[in-house]
């Protein structure tokens, strides 16, 4: 921290840090008091957050500003895959039962495709990738369109 004050990136971070902390979410005047940035420099900042998808907000009259899809992403992609697995495979075990489908989840790595869990339902299995194996990308070398930091719907 510089005898000015925080630098840019340093007040992005206080932010996401101070956001990240709420369990709620919090509002801009609550953004303001615990960063003590000015409102004019907290709204900047936020507006640029959620334009990149580090924060959301919902459209209440007093917005309330959550961790954003990106942000939850990166975290997620910082994960070790070990402390990741017994979570994921609760989720898919859910997601199997209520689709009646064999489902995965797996991990994009730069050169594979690493199967985390998986789950079939009780009327037998169609397992095809064991959680731990790793698949080959096949994509053409071509530049890629698809980027793990966008949603389907981006």
């Amino acid at each position: 921290m510089s005898k000015d004050g925080p630098g840019p990136i340093e007040r992005y971070f206080q932010i996401l840090e101070a956001v990240a902390a709420s369990n709620d979410g919090l509002t801009l005047t609550q953004i303001t008091t615990i960063t003590d940035l000015p409102k004019p420099t907290a709204h900047r900042l936020t507006r640029a957050l959620v334009e990149a998808g580090a924060l959301s907000v919902d459209d209440s009259w007093y917005k309330t500003f959550r961790i954003g899809s990106r942000m939850w992403r990166m975290l997620y992609l910082g994960q070790n895959t070990d402390s990741v697995r017994t979570c994921a495979q609760l989720v898919v075990d859910d997601l199997a039962n209520e689709l009646h489908e064999t489902c995965y989840i797996v991990r994009l790595g730069r050169q594979h495709i690493r199967s985390i869990a998986r789950s079939a339902p009780d009327q037998g299995h169609r397992l095809h990738v064991l959680p731990g194996k790793s698949c080959q990308a096949t994509l053409p070398p071509a530049p890629r369109r698809y980027s793990p930091f966008k949603t389907m719907h981006s």
